[in-house]
């Protein structure tokens, strides 16, 4: 029996997959000095490669890079949004 991340990713790759132009974005953050770094950096892509139309930003920190870099978070959504809107 598949795990329930697997059967959740499945029902994801399902219901994502009509059409809808939804735009996402997802920022991970990584710390460089992590032995898991290559493995961690996989995780996003593959997120991002269930998710039509999502774009995927690493950027260095700890868990919560918008607790860690406040600005640079939000500059970075707002960079998104504007590339977005302009699309």
């Amino acid at each position: 029996m598949p795990s329930l991340a697997r059967r959740r990713a499945r029902a994801a790759r399902e219901t994502t997959t009509t059409g809808a132009h939804v735009p996402s974005h997802v920022t991970q953050a990584l710390k460089t000095s992590s032995a898991r770094e290559g493995v961690d950096a996989a995780i996003g892509e593959r997120a991002v490669s269930l998710m039509p139309h999502a774009r995927l930003d690493v950027i260095p920190g700890n868990h919560a890079p918008f607790l860690d870099d406040p600005r640079g978070c939000a500059q970075l959504i707002h960079e998104r949004q504007t590339d977005d809107a302009d699309a």
